[in-house]
Protein backbone atom coordinates (compact mmCIF):
# COMPACT_ATOMS: atom_id res chain seq x y z
CA UNK A 1 0.00 0.00 0.00
CA UNK A 2 1.06 3.83 -0.39
CA UNK A 3 0.73 6.56 2.30
CA UNK A 4 -3.06 7.50 1.46
CA UNK A 5 -5.71 4.71 2.60
CA UNK A 6 -5.51 1.58 0.37
CA UNK A 7 -8.37 -0.99 -0.43
CA UNK A 8 -7.77 -4.80 -0.94
CA UNK A 9 -9.91 -7.07 -2.31
CA UNK A 10 -9.81 -10.50 -2.73
CA UNK A 11 -13.01 -12.75 -3.90
CA UNK A 12 -13.89 -15.89 -2.92
CA UNK A 13 -10.97 -18.28 -1.51
CA UNK A 14 -10.15 -21.37 0.30
CA UNK A 15 -7.03 -22.87 1.40
CA UNK A 16 -4.86 -20.20 0.36
CA UNK A 17 -2.67 -17.59 2.25
CA UNK A 18 -3.13 -14.17 0.60
CA UNK A 19 -0.68 -11.26 2.36
CA UNK A 20 -1.96 -7.56 2.43
CA UNK A 21 0.05 -4.58 4.40
CA UNK A 22 -0.98 -1.24 3.75
CA UNK A 23 0.96 1.85 4.22
CA UNK A 24 0.63 5.23 6.29
CA UNK A 25 -3.24 5.68 5.67
CA UNK A 26 -5.87 3.81 6.99
CA UNK A 27 -6.08 1.03 4.99
CA UNK A 28 -8.78 -2.19 4.46
CA UNK A 29 -9.20 -5.78 3.23
CA UNK A 30 -12.52 -6.70 2.01
CA UNK A 31 -12.09 -10.83 1.56
CA UNK A 32 -14.51 -13.39 1.24
CA UNK A 33 -14.09 -16.65 2.34
CA UNK A 34 -15.51 -20.68 1.96
CA UNK A 35 -14.37 -24.54 2.96
CA UNK A 36 -10.76 -24.08 3.83
CA UNK A 37 -9.93 -20.59 5.11
CA UNK A 38 -7.72 -21.25 7.81
CA UNK A 39 -5.27 -18.49 7.46
CA UNK A 40 -5.62 -14.74 8.42
CA UNK A 41 -2.20 -14.24 9.75
CA UNK A 42 -1.24 -11.92 6.74
CA UNK A 43 -3.93 -10.22 6.42
CA UNK A 44 -2.28 -6.80 7.67
CA UNK A 45 -4.48 -3.84 7.42
CA UNK A 46 -6.12 -1.65 10.06
CA UNK A 47 -9.71 -2.74 8.78
CA UNK A 48 -10.29 -6.46 7.69
CA UNK A 49 -14.00 -6.92 6.37
CA UNK A 50 -14.65 -11.10 6.07
CA UNK A 51 -17.46 -12.30 4.26
CA UNK A 52 -18.22 -16.02 4.89
CA UNK A 53 -20.18 -18.31 2.26
CA UNK A 54 -23.66 -19.82 3.57
CA UNK A 55 -23.15 -22.43 5.37
CA UNK A 56 -19.83 -22.89 5.36
CA UNK A 57 -17.53 -23.40 8.26
CA UNK A 58 -14.37 -21.60 8.83
CA UNK A 59 -11.68 -22.12 11.78
CA UNK A 60 -8.60 -19.68 11.90
CA UNK A 61 -5.51 -21.22 13.06
CA UNK A 62 -3.42 -18.48 12.18
CA UNK A 63 -5.51 -14.94 13.42
CA UNK A 64 -5.32 -11.64 12.06
CA UNK A 65 -1.89 -9.64 12.20
CA UNK A 66 -0.63 -7.22 14.50
CA UNK A 67 -1.43 -4.60 12.28
CA UNK A 68 -5.01 -4.69 11.98
CA UNK A 69 -7.61 -2.87 14.71
CA UNK A 70 -10.88 -3.58 13.15
CA UNK A 71 -12.41 -7.01 12.40
CA UNK A 72 -15.65 -7.03 10.44
CA UNK A 73 -17.74 -10.43 9.65
CA UNK A 74 -20.02 -10.47 7.57
CA UNK A 75 -22.73 -13.00 5.48
CA UNK A 76 -23.31 -16.63 6.32
CA UNK A 77 -26.78 -18.38 7.03
CA UNK A 78 -27.83 -20.00 10.20
CA UNK A 79 -25.68 -23.06 9.21
CA UNK A 80 -22.74 -21.53 9.74
CA UNK A 81 -19.91 -20.73 12.33
CA UNK A 82 -16.74 -18.18 12.10
CA UNK A 83 -13.76 -19.08 14.58
CA UNK A 84 -11.36 -16.43 15.06
CA UNK A 85 -8.51 -18.42 16.36
CA UNK A 86 -6.46 -16.11 18.93
CA UNK A 87 -7.61 -12.65 18.54
CA UNK A 88 -4.28 -10.57 18.57
CA UNK A 89 -3.89 -8.04 21.58
CA UNK A 90 -3.60 -5.07 18.87
CA UNK A 91 -7.18 -5.40 17.48
CA UNK A 92 -9.29 -3.31 19.05
CA UNK A 93 -13.01 -4.68 17.68
CA UNK A 94 -14.71 -8.01 16.21
CA UNK A 95 -18.21 -6.71 14.90
CA UNK A 96 -20.09 -9.89 13.91
CA UNK A 97 -23.35 -8.00 14.22
CA UNK A 98 -23.82 -8.43 10.07
CA UNK A 99 -22.99 -11.97 10.05
CA UNK A 100 -25.93 -14.71 10.09
CA UNK A 101 -24.43 -17.31 11.89
CA UNK A 102 -22.30 -17.38 15.05
CA UNK A 103 -19.14 -16.61 16.34
CA UNK A 104 -16.89 -18.07 18.53
CA UNK A 105 -13.91 -15.79 19.59
CA UNK A 106 -10.93 -16.58 21.19
CA UNK A 107 -9.28 -13.96 23.22
CA UNK A 108 -5.38 -13.76 23.83
CA UNK A 109 -4.59 -15.13 27.86
CA UNK A 110 -5.26 -12.23 30.24
CA UNK A 111 -6.34 -10.06 27.34
CA UNK A 112 -10.07 -9.82 28.69
CA UNK A 113 -10.49 -5.90 29.01
CA UNK A 114 -12.00 -3.44 27.61
CA UNK A 115 -9.70 -2.92 25.01
CA UNK A 116 -11.54 -5.64 22.66
CA UNK A 117 -14.94 -4.94 21.70
CA UNK A 118 -16.53 -7.85 20.54
CA UNK A 119 -20.36 -7.77 18.95
CA UNK A 120 -22.42 -10.71 18.44
CA UNK A 121 -25.31 -11.29 15.69
CA UNK A 122 -28.89 -12.60 15.87
CA UNK A 123 -27.86 -15.89 16.84
CA UNK A 124 -28.14 -17.02 20.30
CA UNK A 125 -25.15 -18.76 20.41
CA UNK A 126 -22.09 -16.42 19.99
CA UNK A 127 -18.91 -16.94 22.17
CA UNK A 128 -16.05 -15.28 23.77
CA UNK A 129 -13.64 -18.00 24.95
CA UNK A 130 -10.66 -16.83 27.43
CA UNK A 131 -8.03 -18.36 29.45
CA UNK A 132 -6.77 -16.51 32.69
CA UNK A 133 -3.56 -17.18 33.65
CA UNK A 134 -2.98 -14.17 35.82
CA UNK A 135 -4.41 -13.54 39.35
CA UNK A 136 -6.15 -9.46 38.86
CA UNK A 137 -9.64 -8.55 37.85
CA UNK A 138 -11.02 -8.36 34.28
CA UNK A 139 -13.72 -6.38 32.43
CA UNK A 140 -14.43 -7.71 29.24
CA UNK A 141 -16.44 -5.46 26.43
CA UNK A 142 -18.95 -6.78 24.51
CA UNK A 143 -22.55 -6.37 23.01
CA UNK A 144 -24.91 -9.76 21.53
CA UNK A 145 -22.27 -12.32 22.67
CA UNK A 146 -24.47 -14.85 24.79
CA UNK A 147 -21.70 -17.27 25.88
CA UNK A 148 -18.44 -16.26 27.89
CA UNK A 149 -16.31 -19.66 28.04
CA UNK A 150 -13.37 -19.46 30.61
CA UNK A 151 -10.51 -21.68 31.89
CA UNK A 152 -9.28 -20.10 35.38
CA UNK A 153 -5.74 -20.76 35.96
CA UNK A 154 -5.73 -18.10 39.05
CA UNK A 155 -7.65 -16.24 41.66
CA UNK A 156 -9.75 -13.81 39.36
CA UNK A 157 -12.47 -11.55 39.21
CA UNK A 158 -14.84 -10.69 36.10
CA UNK A 159 -16.96 -7.76 36.54
CA UNK A 160 -19.77 -8.64 33.93
CA UNK A 161 -21.42 -5.05 33.84
CA UNK A 162 -19.83 -4.56 30.24
CA UNK A 163 -21.18 -7.17 28.68
CA UNK A 164 -24.56 -6.61 27.01
CA UNK A 165 -26.89 -9.62 25.93
CA UNK A 166 -24.88 -12.10 28.02
CA UNK A 167 -26.73 -14.88 28.89
CA UNK A 168 -24.28 -17.64 30.29
CA UNK A 169 -20.91 -18.14 31.89
CA UNK A 170 -18.86 -21.30 31.86
CA UNK A 171 -15.87 -21.54 34.52
CA UNK A 172 -13.44 -23.96 34.43
CA UNK A 173 -11.54 -24.00 37.80
CA UNK A 174 -8.50 -25.27 38.72
CA UNK A 175 -7.34 -26.80 42.08
CA UNK A 176 -7.57 -24.24 44.63
CA UNK A 177 -8.18 -21.10 43.18
CA UNK A 178 -11.59 -18.34 43.37
CA UNK A 179 -13.22 -17.34 40.49
CA UNK A 180 -15.88 -14.50 41.30
CA UNK A 181 -18.31 -13.23 39.00
CA UNK A 182 -19.38 -9.96 40.14
CA UNK A 183 -22.33 -7.60 38.72
CA UNK A 184 -24.45 -10.82 37.59
CA UNK A 185 -27.58 -10.23 36.38
CA UNK A 186 -31.08 -11.99 37.53
CA UNK A 187 -30.92 -13.56 33.78
CA UNK A 188 -28.07 -14.90 33.66
CA UNK A 189 -26.91 -18.62 34.47
CA UNK A 190 -22.89 -18.54 35.72
CA UNK A 191 -22.32 -22.71 34.82
CA UNK A 192 -19.93 -24.83 36.56
CA UNK A 193 -17.76 -27.15 34.07
CA UNK A 194 -14.89 -27.98 35.70
CA UNK A 195 -13.68 -27.56 39.54
CA UNK A 196 -10.04 -29.08 40.66
CA UNK A 197 -10.53 -29.88 44.10
CA UNK A 198 -12.63 -28.98 47.28
CA UNK A 199 -10.55 -25.39 47.12
CA UNK A 200 -11.64 -24.21 43.98
CA UNK A 201 -14.69 -21.83 44.78
CA UNK A 202 -16.95 -20.42 42.46
CA UNK A 203 -18.16 -16.98 43.76
CA UNK A 204 -21.08 -15.36 42.22
CA UNK A 205 -22.32 -11.60 43.01
CA UNK A 206 -25.21 -9.91 42.24
CA UNK A 207 -25.03 -6.00 41.15
CA UNK A 208 -26.43 -4.78 44.44
CA UNK A 209 -26.28 -6.69 46.91
CA UNK A 210 -27.79 -4.30 49.41
CA UNK A 211 -30.82 -5.07 47.40
CA UNK A 212 -33.13 -7.58 49.68
CA UNK A 213 -34.89 -9.64 46.99
CA UNK A 214 -31.01 -10.22 45.18
CA UNK A 215 -31.48 -13.71 43.32
CA UNK A 216 -28.54 -16.12 41.39
CA UNK A 217 -28.64 -18.87 39.55
CA UNK A 218 -26.01 -21.35 39.19
CA UNK A 219 -25.75 -24.65 36.88
CA UNK A 220 -23.45 -27.51 37.82
CA UNK A 221 -22.62 -29.16 34.52
CA UNK A 222 -19.30 -31.13 34.11
CA UNK A 223 -16.36 -31.69 32.74
CA UNK A 224 -14.91 -33.07 36.09
CA UNK A 225 -15.89 -31.49 39.30
CA UNK A 226 -14.64 -32.32 42.07
CA UNK A 227 -17.00 -33.81 45.37
CA UNK A 228 -16.80 -30.84 47.41
CA UNK A 229 -16.18 -28.29 45.33
CA UNK A 230 -17.37 -25.14 46.91
CA UNK A 231 -20.25 -22.47 45.66
CA UNK A 232 -19.65 -18.83 47.35
CA UNK A 233 -22.90 -16.11 48.21
CA UNK A 234 -22.65 -13.28 50.33
CA UNK A 235 -25.64 -11.64 51.06
CA UNK A 236 -28.31 -13.22 48.01
CA UNK A 237 -31.56 -14.21 49.65
CA UNK A 238 -32.23 -17.11 46.41
CA UNK A 239 -29.69 -19.04 44.95
CA UNK A 240 -30.95 -21.54 42.47
CA UNK A 241 -29.00 -24.43 41.40
CA UNK A 242 -29.41 -26.50 38.39
CA UNK A 243 -28.06 -29.54 38.29
CA UNK A 244 -27.27 -30.73 34.66
CA UNK A 245 -24.83 -33.48 36.16
CA UNK A 246 -25.28 -35.64 39.18
CA UNK A 247 -22.40 -33.79 41.56
CA UNK A 248 -21.66 -33.09 45.42
CA UNK A 249 -21.03 -29.26 46.16
CA UNK A 250 -20.27 -27.79 49.38
CA UNK A 251 -22.24 -24.52 50.45
CA UNK A 252 -20.86 -23.70 53.34
CA UNK A 253 -19.65 -20.18 51.75
CA UNK A 254 -23.09 -19.54 50.86
CA UNK A 255 -24.10 -16.98 53.77
CA UNK A 256 -25.98 -14.02 54.79
CA UNK A 257 -24.12 -11.09 56.98
CA UNK A 258 -27.35 -10.81 59.42
CA UNK A 259 -29.14 -13.53 61.52
CA UNK A 260 -32.49 -11.96 60.24
CA UNK A 261 -31.33 -12.27 56.71
CA UNK A 262 -33.13 -15.54 55.29
CA UNK A 263 -31.02 -17.60 52.44
CA UNK A 264 -33.18 -19.52 49.97
CA UNK A 265 -32.02 -22.42 48.12
CA UNK A 266 -33.92 -23.38 45.27
CA UNK A 267 -32.72 -26.73 43.37
CA UNK A 268 -33.83 -27.57 39.56
CA UNK A 269 -32.35 -29.90 37.09
CA UNK A 270 -32.46 -33.30 35.57
CA UNK A 271 -29.31 -34.64 37.91
CA UNK A 272 -29.11 -36.25 41.32
CA UNK A 273 -27.16 -33.22 43.17
CA UNK A 274 -26.04 -33.33 47.14
CA UNK A 275 -25.26 -30.22 48.93
CA UNK A 276 -23.20 -30.03 51.90
CA UNK A 277 -22.80 -27.33 54.79
CA UNK A 278 -25.99 -25.48 53.46
CA UNK A 279 -27.12 -22.77 55.94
Amino acid sequence: GGALGDTFTIGSTGNVTHVTSGGAGTDTTNISVTTGFVNAGSLDTENVNVTVAAAVDPTLTTSFGTGVDNVTILGGNELSTFTTGTIVDAVKTVDASGFAGNVSVTVANDKLDSTLTVTGGPLATDKIVNQIVSAATYAPKSSGVEILDLNLDEDITVNLAGMTGLSRVEADIVNSKTATFSNVGHTQTVRLTDAGNTASILEVKPADATDLDNAVLIEIKGGTIAAGAKLKTTDVETVTVKASSAETIDMSLATMSSATKVLTTNITGTSALTLSATS
